[in-house]
């Protein structure tokens, strides 16, 4: 069974001193978003990282998707507090997110990856929302011995096992990047 996040635990999401290890701003710059784009944010949790991503433009589109409504909550009152109406956020169950065929530019897999790990109906249902010329970013902790915190060592995945399972779903590794200190950062491709 994967390690799964305790919404009870959702306070250390917002920690301030987290900014200083994942800096959502850097992954935004890597990404090169344009202002437009429609994100998908799986396991969007409390917002870390869709907050950022609606504030660059009313243009963009962020569905937040998470398996806990009281994570979603949180995300809807940190929204509202910013005057954020571009983010949709969106209750999912662990085999299906309720987003259109071919809706998203970008699916982004923050700090979940682990936790997808397991469930073959997950992959499947990001291929169908990503658009075809889409891109699927994982963002996951380092597989490290001596943990401090984060997902126990065995349920992390390193960037060659992620790649080893994202293939079996149709989707090609096309850049990695090391954003952060304790996280990886692939990019993938429909192939």
């Amino acid at each position: 069974m994967s390690h799964v996040f305790d919404p009870k635990h959702k306070h250390v999401l917002d920690d301030p001193g987290r900014k200083k290890w994942q800096d959502p701003e850097l992954l935004i710059d890597w990404l090169s978003i344009k202002g437009d784009e429609t994100i998908a944010d799986i396991g969007a949790g409390t917002g870390f990282f869709a907050i950022p991503f609606a504030a660059m433009s009313p243009s963009i589109k962020v569905y937040a998707v998470d398996v806990s409504s009281e994570m979603l909550q949180t995300l809807k009152d940190k929204q509202q507090k910013a005057g954020l109406d571009n983010i949709n956020r969106i209750l999912s169950d662990e085999n299906g997110i309720p987003i259109d065929d071919a809706a998203a530019d970008i699916v982004l897999a923050a700090d979940v990856f682990h936790e997808l790990v397991g469930n073959t109906k997950i992959f499947e249902e990001i291929k169908r929302i990503l658009k075809d010329d889409g891109r699927f970013i994982v963002v996951d902790w380092i597989k490290k011995r001596r943990v401090v915190f984060g997902p126990p060592f065995r349920s992390r995945k390193t960037p060659e096992e992620v790649t080893s399972i994202l293939k079996d779903y149709g989707f090609a590794l096309r850049r990695q990047a090391d954003l952060y200190p304790k996280h990886y950062t692939l990019e993938f491709t429909k192939h």
